[in-house]
C-alpha cells in the first residue's frame, strides 16, 4: 500500500512499472463463481476502460471523452443540473425529515449522467441499485449465492447499457453517448462492431459519475448536517461553498483508493514489491498526509491548499469527471442550504456507511430541518 502523497504521484506517474492494465481488485474466487453468469467473462473485463489501461491505449479512450468533461463544458451542465437538484428538494423539503443518501444524492447522480448519456427515464431509477451490484463484487467474503444475485444484476446493467449505446448508433441526438461515438469515428474511422469499442468507455463514465459523486455529495451534506456553524458561514459567505466541497473531497473522499500491478520489482517507501505484486494506491491517506496538510484529521472549510488533495487520484488517471463532481456538490450544497434550513442530523435517525473496501459514503443519512 502507498500512503504518502509524493510517492502516490511518483507511482502514479511511472505508468511503464505501476500498471493499471489488471488492477481492478476482483479475486479470482469471485470471477469463478460469476463464470456462471458471465461464461466468457465480464465484458467490462473483456476490453480495458479508462480506469484499467496503460499508455497508449488509455490515452486513445480518455482523448474520446475528454472534451465534454473540461471545466468549460461541464459549466454549460448548469442549469440542468440546477433543475434535476430543484426538483428532487421539491419532493421532500415539506417534510421536514428525510434519508438524504437514498431520496437525494443519489438520483442527483443518477439522473444527471442518465440525462448527459442520452438514456431513458426509467434508467437513473435502476442505475444505483446496478453499480452496487458491481461494486459488491468487489467484496471477496461475500457467499456463493449473493455473488450470484450480484452477477446476474450486473449482467442486467451490461445489457441495458449496450442496448443503450446501439440505439444512439442508430439515432444520434444531442447527448454525449451520440458525441462519444462521432469523436470515436472521426478519430479512427468507421467501425464495424463500434458498440464494443464504446462499451469500455461508457462503463466509466457512468460508474465514476454516478456512485463517487453520490458519495461526494452525501459526505458533505453530512458534514452541514453535523456542524450547523459550517451552514451559517454559507449562507454569510455563499462564494466560500466551492473551499468547502473541496475540503469535504479532501478530508471524506468519495473514494478510497484504486490499485496497480508492478510490472517488475521496484520499491518505493522503502518496500521492496515483487514483479506482478499488487498495490493499492491510498489515495486517501495522501490527502491526509501530514507533510501536506496540517492537522490532516481536522475539517477546515477554508484550508488554503484543500485543492491540492489526491482525493480525485493523479497522473494519467486522475478523474476525467472531476470538474461534473465538483460542480454537482456545490450546487446540491447552495440549494440545500436555501430549501433545507437549520439542516441538522436526525437525533433519532440513523447513519450507515457503504459496506465496501474502495469508496466511502453513506448508504443512510437521516436528517432533518425547518418547515414554513
Amino acid at each position: 500500500m502507498i500512503t504518502h502523497a509524493d510517492a502516490l504521484e511518483q507511482a502514479a506517474l511511472d505508468t511503464d512499472i505501476f500498471s493499471s492494465r489488471t488492477s481492478l481488485g476482483i479475486s479470482q474466487r469471485v470471477l469463478q463463481i460469476a463464470a456462471e453468469v458471465f461464461p466468457d467473462g465480464m465484458p467490462d473485463r473483456q476490453a480495458p476502460t479508462i480506469m484499467n489501461s496503460d499508455p497508449p491505449e488509455h490515452a486513445s479512450k480518455r482523448t474520446l471523452v475528454n472534451r465534454a468533461f473540461t471545466p468549460r463544458a461541464v459549466q454549460a451542465y448548469a442549469p440542468v443540473i440546477r433543475e434535476i437538484v430543484s426538483e428532487l428538494l421539491d419532493e421532500i423539503a415539506q417534510r421536514g425529515k428525510a434519508d438524504i443518501a437514498s431520496e437525494f444524492s443519489q438520483h442527483v447522480s443518477a439522473r444527471v449522467i442518465a440525462h448527459l448519456l442520452g438514456m431513458s427515464q426509467d434508467f437513473p431509477r435502476q442505475l444505483a441499485d446496478f453499480i452496487d451490484a458491481r461494486l459488491a463484487l468487489y467484496n471477496n467474503t461475500l457467499d456463493e449465492s449473493a455473488i450470484l444475485r450480484y452477477a446476474y444484476l450486473h449482467k442486467t446493467y451490461c445489457d441495458q447499457l449496450l442496448a443503450h449505446i446501439q440505439t444512439k448508433l442508430a439515432n444520434p441526438a444531442k447527448d454525449l453517448t451520440s458525441a462519444f461515438a462521432a469523436a470515436y469515428t472521426e478519430r479512427y474511422g468507421p467501425c464495424e462492431n463500434l458498440s464494443a469499442e464504446l462499451f469500455p468507455i461508457m462503463i466509466s463514465v457512468v460508474l465514476g459519475g454516478q456512485e463517487t459523486t453520490a458519495n461526494l455529495i452525501s459526505n458533505v451534506i453530512h458534514q452541514l448536517a453535523s456542524r450547523p456553524e459550517l451552514g451559517e458561514m454559507l449562507d454569510a459567505n455563499p462564494e466560500s461553498i466551492p473551499l468547502l466541497v473541496e475540503e469535504s473531497i479532501r478530508h471524506r473522499p468519495p473514494v478510497l483508493g484504486t490499485y496497480r500491478v508492478a510490472t517488475r520489482e521496484t520499491t518505493i517507501q522503502g518496500v521492496t514489491i515483487p514483479a506482478g505484486g499488487r498495490i493499492k494506491m491510498a489515495w486517501s491517506s495522501g490527502s491526509r498526509d501530514s507533510n501536506r496538510f496540517p492537522n490532516p484529521d481536522e475539517f477546515h472549510p477554508n484550508r488554503p491548499n484543500g485543492r491540492s488533495h489526491l482525493s480525485f487520484g493523479s497522473g494519467i488517471h486522475f478523474c476525467v469527471g472531476a470538474p461534473l463532481a465538483r460542480l454537482e456538490a456545490e450546487i446540491a450544497v447552495e440549494q440545500v442550504l436555501c430549501r433545507l434550513p437549520s439542516l441538522r442530523l436526525d437525533p433519532h435517525g440513523l447513519i450507515e456507511r457503504t459496506d465496501n473496501p474502495l469508496v466511502w459514503g453513506l448508504t443512510r443519512l437521516e436528517v432533518i430541518w425547518e418547515t414554513t
